[in-house]
C-alpha cells in the first residue's frame, strides 16, 4: 500500500527481511505462486525506480525491529 501511494518517477529504496520478496523483485527467482499478489506489487512499482535490499530479520537492525513491531500491532488490531 505504501508503494502505491508514492508518485510516479520517484527513487526509493525498499528494505525487506524477506529474501523471497527481494530476490523475486530483482528477477533472481521465478514467481510460482500468489501471482495475483505479484501483479499488484508490479502495478504499484510501475514508473518508480526501486532498489530492493535484503536485511536479516530479528538481527537488531533498529528500523527492521520497529517495522516488525508495527506489523504485529496492526495484525492484533485487525483481529
Amino acid at each position: 500500500e505504501s508503494l502505491k501511494s508514492l508518485p510516479t518517477g520517484v527513487e526509493v529504496e525498499i528494505y525487506s527481511d524477506s529474501l523471497y520478496v527481494v530476490k523475486t523483485m530483482k528477477n533472481d527467482w521465478r514467481r510460482m505462486t500468489n501471482l495475483h499478489l505479484w501483479k499488484q506489487v508490479d502495478e504499484a512499482a510501475k514508473g518508480k525506480s526501486i532498489t530492493w535490499n535484503w536485511i536479516k530479520g530479528h538481527n537488531g537492525h533498529p528500523e527492521q525491529e520497529r517495522a516488525d513491531k508495527l506489523a504485529k500491532k496492526a495484525m492484533r488490531q485487525k483481529g
